[in-house]
């Protein structure tokens, strides 16, 4: 019996080892690639979640794995940037994507932290496509400021790499905070 639970423990092992450069995610970045270029570009978000998805239950990786399969088979090759992110077929993926499972936010920056750490090509246009993500509603200020300023995602990879590329949008966000903090106080003098 002993034997029984040794395997079960190893199928967990495996489960566990699916990391962003494993042979398993870029077979399956590779596949979705290719669904992707047969719909010219152009997959319905809800053909490219099913065919994620049915990747997802065959090769068993965790939803972080498949959210950055889904940023790496929606923007081969670096070109993820705040256009392409925006491109209605890429962010409608991207939404369906998150809308499947309560994804934490964490992961959904982590999984752009690691999108950069493959493709040095997109690091430039990062504190744009950071906006993006702010504007979708994709990740909250609190949300960004935690996981870049107070580094909660450190360690991860590209995690160095996108806080310092988007420091230009979180040193942004924290004039904006300031400037509607100031904005709150004259309204508070005012109705004295």
């Amino acid at each position: 019996m002993a034997a029984d639970s040794d395997d079960s423990d190893d199928g967990k092992k495996e489960e566990e080892e699916v990391v962003y450069d494993s042979e398993i995610t870029l077979s399956v970045i590779k596949v979705m690639r290719e669904f992707v270029e047969t719909k010219s570009g152009k997959a319905k978000p809800e053909d490219f979640f099913e065919e994620l998805r049915m990747q997802q239950l065959a090769k068993l990786f965790d939803h972080k794995i498949r959210f950055y399969i889904a940023l790496e088979s929606l923007m081969p090759n670096g070109s993820m940037d705040a256009k392409e992110v925006g491109r209605d077929e890429v962010k409608g993926s991207i939404e369906k994507v998150l809308a499947a499972t309560k994804i934490p936010v964490s992961d959904v920056l982590s999984g752009f932290d690691t999108y950069l750490s493959v493709n040095e090509k997109a690091v430039r246009s990062f504190p744009m496509v950071l906006k993006v993500i702010y504007d979708e509603e994709w990740a909250a200020e609190d949300d960004l400021m935690k996981h870049y300023r107070d580094e909660e995602g450190a360690g991860g990879p590209g995690f160095e790499t996108a806080k310092k590329s988007g420091a230009p949008f979180i040193k942004w966000l924290e004039t904006a905070d300031d400037s509607d903090d100031d904005e709150d106080d004259d309204d508070d003098e005012d109705s004295d």
